[in-house]
């Protein structure tokens, strides 16, 4: 048997690496905040996630809220009482998108500025 048909026999272990950022929110205009996160080229995107642990987010509106990966909304624009609360499950979606380019992560603050709070924004690929 060759080295190759070997190597391909042997099991593959994949591991999910996830990267975590928190963002304090206070004056946060409308638009796409960059987060500092990149999901590398040649990776799948498995997770997308974002929470309000603190349950201190409010705006000087009915803020929503998103997650973008590079063009791509993630997670879905959500009201902010929505990811408020500690009994209430984060805005997350699970997605399985591959890209061949490396792509920025961004919080998408729409329909009204933040004021105050933190944003957890959290990432998974492999």
């Amino acid at each position: 048997m060759s080295t190759a048909n070997q190597a391909l026999r042997k099991p593959q272990v994949i591991r999910e690496i996830t990267k975590e950022i928190t963002i304090d929110c206070a004056g946060v205009a409308i638009g796409d905040l960059d987060t500092g996160l990149v999901v590398p080229a040649g990776k799948f995107l498995t997770r997308a996630f974002l929470s309000n642990q603190a349950d201190d987010l409010t705006s000087g509106g009915s803020a929503t809220l998103a997650v973008k990966v590079g063009s791509t909304a993630t997670v879905a624009a959500t009201a902010i009482a929505s990811v408020k609360g500690t009994g209430i499950a984060p805005a997350e979606d699970v997605i399985a998108t591959y890209s061949a380019t490396s792509r920025k992560v961004y919080l998408t603050v729409a329909t009204a500025s933040l004021t105050a709070g933190t944003a957890v924004i959290k990432v998974s690929y492999v």
